[in-house]
């Protein structure tokens, strides 16, 4: 296959990439992967975070009005179990911490 054939097919399969992804976006089919829900707003929200080594951490977060425990180690994340009694003791603990403004 000579050279001027690869380029083309090459610029081809670009093209047709380059396409695929003006229908999404026009579409949007690519909203989700935005972290934002359909009126801009961000869809989740980092409240708090707390360092326990270099390398692991637990975050506070808020996503679609409900509050997660997230632990992150170099290997991934660890999500809590959501609980009734879990999520108002966190969100006392915030509030707490806070000085009431959360």
């Amino acid at each position: 296959m000579p050279a001027s054939e690869q380029i083309l097919a090459v610029m081809a399969v670009f093209g047709l990439l380059g396409g695929a992804l003006w229908a999404a976006r026009r579409s949007g089919a690519l909203h989700l992967l935005s972290g934002r829900n359909e009126r801009g707003q961000a869809a989740f929200r980092v409240t708090h975070r707390i360092p326990l080594t270099a390398h692991h951490c637990l975050h506070v977060v808020e996503a679609g009005g409900t509050t997660l425990l997230v632990g992150t180690h170099p290997a991934g994340m660890v999500f809590a179990h959501p609980s009734s009694t879990f999520e108002s003791d966190l969100k006392r603990a915030c509030e707490r911490d806070s000085g009431g403004a959360a």
